[in-house]
């Protein structure tokens, strides 16, 4: 089966009819017009065997050549053939906090919505990258291995939701060390191609942090982080009464803000960079870019089935033709002297 990678160029095509029928006119026109000025005998005299059939099977030759390169053009492919292809990339931790505060509303429509959001616009960017979700609240848990099956991490960004995990809290420790225990899980090598990105509200950070960030950095990972909420803040949702705010032990509303400075510290210490989620909420993106410049890995390779170009063989058709256009003689013989040749007047 034959295909073409620009099929675009094969409407030229539809114009060949149109030439091939006025190079047969031109053809036609040139003989009538010698034999009604009295010239055919002239030209019968100087060029015998020539006729307007070789003129226009030059024409046709050249116009076949013409669809020939035209064809070529097109990109033809026939048949195909396997190719391994090395994959690079860099392994990327997305920790994402899924206790009851990311049920805000300060991010339209609310800060967990937003965070998903935000992730399947990494996945839409990310190539050959292997990426792994750790959700964490008072506890963390890998939720897929590395991979680079970005549709299946797409479906499981759609499972994460306040309160995923039971148990409360925010400790920050938890998804660090489960990161770095996969990285180590995964190779020896420390070089700068691990990423942990955080996305957070920042708030009642719990446990070892700031000891486990040290060690992941020691252990070649670079960390980032979004801060999922604005500093305004908003009431939270009270999951055990829906449609209620969550109150404190005085009744007073809760309202959760987004505490940057706990964020800011964690990416000086994870030598990374901090953003502040927007209503674009591309910072994702520009996280993607910053990666883009680090060290990538060998991933392995893979096997594709690729097609095979074959517009050589219409290229060369198409010439051939052309140049058996240029050396077919108009006419046969050997042209005659006009001495002693009746002209008419």
């Amino acid at each position: 089966m034959i295909r073409f990678e620009f099929p675009v160029w094969l409407n030229l095509l539809w114009a060949l009819p149109l030439l091939a029928i006025l190079v047969w006119r031109q053809a036609s026109r040139t003989r009538r017009l010698l034999a009604a000025a009295g010239r055919w005998n002239v030209l019968s005299g100087l060029l015998p065997g020539w006729s307007a059939g070789r003129l226009r099977l030059k024409g046709l030759l050249s116009l076949l050549g013409l669809g020939m390169m035209v064809v070529a053009l097109a990109g033809p492919q026939l048949g195909t053939r396997k190719v391994e292809v090395e994959r690079k990339g860099v392994d990327v931790v997305l920790a994402v906090d899924v206790s009851q505060s990311m049920a805000a509303r300060d991010l339209a429509p609310d800060r967990m919505a937003r965070t998903r959001h935000s992730i399947r616009q990494l996945l839409e960017s990310l190539h050959g990258d292997r990426v792994a979700l750790v959700p964490f609240s008072g506890a963390a848990f890998l939720q897929n291995p590395l991979t680079s099956d970005y549709n299946m991490v797409g479906i499981l960004v759609d499972l994460l939701k306040p309160g995923l995990i039971p148990r409360p809290g925010t400790d920050l420790a938890a998804p660090i060390n489960t990161a770095l225990e996969l990285f180590n899980r995964e190779e020896e090598d420390q070089g700068q191609h691990r990423v942990l990105v955080v996305l957070s509200d920042g708030e009642d950070f719990e446990g070892q942090w700031e000891e486990a960030a040290k060690k992941a950095v020691e252990a070649g990972v670079r960390i980032f982080a979004v801060g999922m909420a604005s500093l305004e803040g908003s009431p939270v949702p009270d999951p055990d009464r829906p449609g209620s705010l969550k109150t404190d032990r005085q009744g007073n509303i809760v309202l959760s803000r987004l505490n940057e400075e706990v964020l800011v510290h964690l990416v000086d210490l994870g030598q990374g960079s901090y953003f502040r989620s927007s209503a674009g909420g591309d910072e994702l993106i520009r996280i993607r870019d910053e990666i883009d410049q680090m060290d990538k890995k060998a991933l392995g390779s893979q096997l594709y089935s690729g097609w095979q170009h074959r517009y050589q063989w219409f290229l060369a058709a198409g010439l051939l033709l052309q140049a058996l256009a240029l050396l077919l003689p108009a006419s046969t013989g050997k042209s005659k002297s006009l001495i002693g040749m009746e002209i008419d007047q």
